[in-house]
Parts: C-alpha cells; sequence; structure tokens
C-alpha cells in the first residue's frame, strides 16, 4: 500500500498511463483534499474510482490533523495532507515536489517518486 500525493497521478492521466500505478503497488490511498485536486474532469474521476482508495483526514489522530494545519502553512492542502496521512499510516509515499518531498523525508517518511 501506498499514500499518494496529486502530482504523479495527474501526470499518469494526462499521459494516459495511469495503470503504470499498479507497478508501484496493489492499493493506493489519497486524502480527500487529492482526490478533490485531481478529479476536477469527470474523465478522470473514472480512473480514480476504479484504482484508488480515498481517506478522509478525519480519521486520523488529532495530532496528525494539528500537523496538516502546520504543514498547509508551507505546502498546499494535498501534499499536506498526503503527508499526514502517510506518517499516520506509516506508509510510503508518492510524491514529486522537491519542497513536499524534502519535508516529508525529515519527517522520516519513506519517499518514492514517479520515475524512481
Amino acid at each position: 500500500m501506498i499514500i499518494s500525493d496529486s502530482t504523479a497521478l495527474i501526470t499518469l492521466i494526462n499521459i494516459e498511463e495511469f495503470d503504470l500505478l499498479k507497478f508501484f503497488t496493489q492499493k493506493t490511498v489519497i486524502p480527500i483534499e487529492v482526490y478533490e485536486e485531481i478529479s476536477v474532469e469527470e474523465k478522470d474521476k473514472r480512473f480514480l474510482d476504479a484504482q484508488i482508495e480515498t481517506r478522509s483526514l478525519e480519521v486520523i489522530s488529532y495530532e496528525n490533523k494539528l500537523l496538516f494545519n502546520e504543514l498547509n502553512i508551507l505546502l498546499d492542502k494535498g501534499e499536506s495532507a498526503s503527508i499526514a496521512l502517510a506518517l499516520e499510516k506509516n506508509l510510503p509515499l508518492l510524491i514529486d515536489e522537491k519542497k513536499g518531498r524534502s519535508v516529508a523525508q525529515n519527517m522520516g517518511i519513506e519517499i518514492v517518486g514517479l520515475i524512481g
């Protein structure tokens, strides 16, 4: 299982290679904030709904909700929620943005990039 930020998923949708996600993991989880960022067009929702599990931040701990609020000052909402969820679930994070990767790595989260 892996947590994902939006950029890698948007890239896969744009190049019509969303099935490559299966090479990373059998199950991908995203916070609802990421789903909202990438499901703008109806055609994008069909990929997401078929292969992605969406989680709300309401199901994570109070401490990680506070962390989300702190991260949201430095990063966008999707990155902040992905990092908080990866930390909560102790799962690797698929993220490509340099600043978000750096923050997550400093928190001890295992990072995976789309190319890597």
